[in-house]
Parts: structure tokens; C-alpha cells; sequence
């Protein structure tokens, strides 16, 4: 029977165009594969020879070149050709239609190209050998074709099904090929805490290049508590220095690049300084072990981040205890935030330094500057240990702590001075 090869065509333009031409993901797809140079490339595989759907092949082709798919036509294809690697390039191999003379090819092709292939697979042949095999085996996409002859009119859809299929894929390359950008140009600055060497640093780094993002950490010296506690700006200006001054160096070395931030403990305070500078403009950031103020001003650096993410180890005690003894703390890495333009994320057995690891990082870290990818919720109805809330609603430590040794002092510096 003679198939009529551009009526079929042409019904099944009117159906792809519906789905596939109008705005919408694919459209945008296409754009960002020109506007980025990413190749696509679609070889279509046939018989050779004289068959029922010769006429259809270079009319297929010319079908999904339409779409923006590089499409090519190799006809007569033979098994030995199985051991080249004249297929390499191809984004999507089309066996067009499975037979008995494709048959050992398609099975040799689908060991090293099974995510590749898409076979069109006569009706009533889906059940042979072969193409349970490659389906259930290898997992390779099958188009079941209609009859050969009489069903072969515009009940046949084996173009769009192709054409969809090819814009699936191709949707899923530019993603992922705009994601591998996104992720190779994303620096995350690490800022550590007080009183450490920061040597977990070099773990989290390792674990967050793996995954393609570059990692910088930074470095302050080991930071005291004496400073840490003293209410008095001076004795911290030197450590938001050197951070912003690394900050800086990245910055220059990467001029492109998403700067990140991962900071601990007194990281975040540092954090927070750096939000304050007009100066720096951040995307994805994470606190661990936060001792900013609940009351931090987001509001006016909204525009100098992208999201901000707050890990909060309901055992940490440490950040309950820096806002009761300290100036310009708060408990935010024991309780949250719990405010808009940071998202918490609770992990009921966490301590101060729990977070610090690979797998932490590999778990929660890397979808995060990767992706955005906040999926794992983490311990979401968790609350915080009897420890945190028993430092909590200790009253007046601060003043205590400070006063006694303060009122010492001044009735010291009298004596002195007045009584001789």
C-alpha cells in the first residue's frame, strides 16, 4: 500500500505544533540552545532497501529538523558498524522501525547507548523477545508504530510521538547543561568560628567541589572568647576585615561568579557584617550555629542575597548562651529565626559543630547551592533541647557576669583615688 507520507506529515504538524510551537518550556529550551551554543543532534537509523516505510524516512527527518533537532538519515545500517563510534555525537538514536534485519544492531547499541535510543517498534511486535528485552533490561524508549498498511493513515503518530520524545530530551540536555554552567560558576566562601583552626573546612570543601561548585575557605586566625564577649566593636573589626578582604579576592578572582556563603558561629556575625556593605552582593547563603540577632535588618540588604538558609541544631546550646553573655548575639542558631527572608531548617539532635562534615554537606549543602534544592526538610517539627530552653530563661546573666566584676572595679578605682 502506498503511504501518503505528506498527508501523514502534515497531520502530524497541526498536532506537534499545538504542543510543541507555542510558548512554553520547550520554546524556552530551544532558545537557550541557540543563545548557548549547546549541539543536539538526532540520527535516525533505517532498513536500507525497500520497505513499507520508505516513503516516511527523509519526510520524518525533514519532520523533527523543523523543530529545531538536528536530524540526520542513516539508511542500510549493518550490524558490524555496531563496534564504530560514529554515533558518539548523537543527543537521540532513532531506530526506525525495528526489524528482523535490526534487530542484533539495536541489542549491541543498547549496551553502551540504552539512555540514548528511542525504537519504533511495529504494532503487535511489542511483546518479542527483543523489544522486552531493550525496554525491560536496558530501559530503552519504544514508539510503537501502527500497522504497515491499512492503520497507516493519520492514525499513525509515530512523529509526534518522536518529536516529543526528542523534546523532552532536549529539554532535559539545556537544563542540565544550564545547571553545570550555573553550578561551575558558583563560589561558596566559607567563614568559620571562634576558637578553632577551622579544619573542617577542608572536608566540606572537598565534598562541595566534588559536586562541581568551587569552594574558598577563609581565615581570621583563631578568634577568643575574651574578644568574642568584650562589648566593645574594635576587638572584631580585624576578623570582619580579613573575611571581607578574602571576600574581596574572590571576588576578583572569580569576576562572574555567584559568590555563596557558608558560615558557622561566629561566621555568621561576620556574615551579617558583610550584608551591611553595600559593597557585596551574594546569592545563596547557609548559617550553622548562628549567633546573629533575631532582629537582624534583612529588610535592607533584601536586594544584596538571593535566599538564606539557617540550619538550627536544637541541641546547640552555644547560641542561646553567646546572646545571654554577649552584645550584638542572638540565639537564632538554637531557636530560628522564624521571621521571613531566612528559612530554617531544624535538626533535632544537632550540637554546635554537628553540621560540619561531608555528609551533612552532601545531604543538605550541595542540592542547596546547587539547585535551590530545599526538599529535605530536615527534623521540621523538632524543638529545642531542655538545655536550650533552660539557658534561655536564665534571667540577667549578662548583667550579672558583667556588673559584679564592673561595680568591683569602680569601688577599686575609688579607693585608689579618693582615699588614698
Amino acid at each position: 500500500m502506498t503511504i501518503n507520507a505528506d498527508g501523514l506529515v502534515s497531520s502530524w504538524k497541526i498536532v506537534a505544533d499545538s504542543q510543541l510551537a507555542g510558548n512554553g518550556p520547550f520554546r524556552t529550551a530551544r532558545e537557550q540552545k541557540d543563545l548557548k551554543g549547546i549541539k543536539f543532534n538526532v540520527r535516525i537509523i533505517t532498513l536500507g532497501g525497500q520497505h513499507d516505510l520508505l516513503p516516511l524516512e527523509e519526510k520524518l527527518t525533514a519532520f523533527l529538523t523543523d523543530y529545531g533537532f538536528n536530524a540526520s538519515l542513516d539508511q542500510g545500517v549493518s550490524f558490524p558498524n555496531s563496534a564504530q563510534n560514529y554515533l558518539d555525537d548523537a543527543d537521540i538514536i532513532i531506530i526506525f522501525p525495528l526489524s528482523d534485519d535490526l534487530e542484533a544492531f539495536c541489542l549491541e547499541l543498547a549496551k553502551d547507548h540504552a539512555s540514548r535510543m528511542i525504537v519504533c517498534v511495529p504494532s503487535g511486535n511489542d511483546g518479542k523477545f527483543y523489544c522486552r528485552l531493550i525496554r525491560e533490561k536496558y530501559g530503552v524508549e519504544t514508539v510503537t508504530l501502527r500497522a504497515h498498511d491499512s492503520a497507516l493513515g493519520e492514525s499513525c503518530r509515530c512523529g509526534i510521538d518522536l518529536a516529543k520524545h526528542c523534546a523532552n530530551y532536549l529539554m532535559k540536555k539545556v537544563n542540565q547543561s544550564i545547571r553545570q554552567l550555573r553550578v561551575q560558576n558558583t563560589v561558596v566562601v566559607l567563614i568559620h568560628g571562634i576558637r578553632t583552626r577551622a579544619l573542617w573546612q577542608g572536608e566540606v570543601r572537598r565534598a562541595l567541589e566534588k559536586s562541581g561548585l568551587v569552594a574558598i575557605p577563609t581565615n581570621y586566625k583563631k578568634f577568643d572568647v575574651v574578644r568574642f564577649l568584650l562589648p566593645f566593636r574594635w576587638t572584631k573589626e580585624t576578623s570582619v576585615r580579613r573575611v571581607e578582604n578574602d571576600v574581596r579576592s574572590a571576588r576578583k578572582k572569580f569576576p562572574e561568579a555567584d559568590l555563596a556563603i557558608l558560615a558557622h558561629s561566629f561566621g555568621t556575625f561576620i556574615t551579617g557584617k558583610l550584608l551591611q556593605n553595600p559593597e557585596h552582593k551574594f546569592g545563596r547563603i547557609a548559617l550553622c550555629g548562628s549567633i546573629l540577632p533575631t532582629d537582624f535588618d534583612f529588610a535592607s540588604a533584601e536586594n544584596r542575597f538571593t535566599e538564606i538558609i539557617n540550619e538550627v541544631g536544637c541541641r546547640d546550646i552555644w547560641p542561646a548562651v553567646a546572646a545571654k553573655i554577649g552584645w550584638g548575639y542572638g540565639p537564632t542558631g538554637s531557636f530560628g529565626f522564624n521571621r521571613p527572608f531566612v528559612r530554617d531548617r531544624r535538626h533535632e539532635s544537632f550540637g554546635h559543630s554537628s553540621f560540619l562534615n561531608a555528609d551533612f554537606c552532601n545531604i543538605f549543602w550541595v542540592p542547596y547551592f546547587c539547585d535551590g534544592n530545599l526538599e529535605n526538610a530536615g527534623a521540621a517539627g523538632a524543638a529545642p533541647s531542655l538545655g536550650v530552653r533552660i539557658v534561655d530563661h536564665i534571667p540577667l546573666v549578662k548583667w550579672l557576669l558583667w556588673g559584679l566584676p564592673a561595680g568591683f572595679l569602680v569601688i577599686l578605682a575609688y579607693k585608689l583615688l579618693f582615699t588614698g
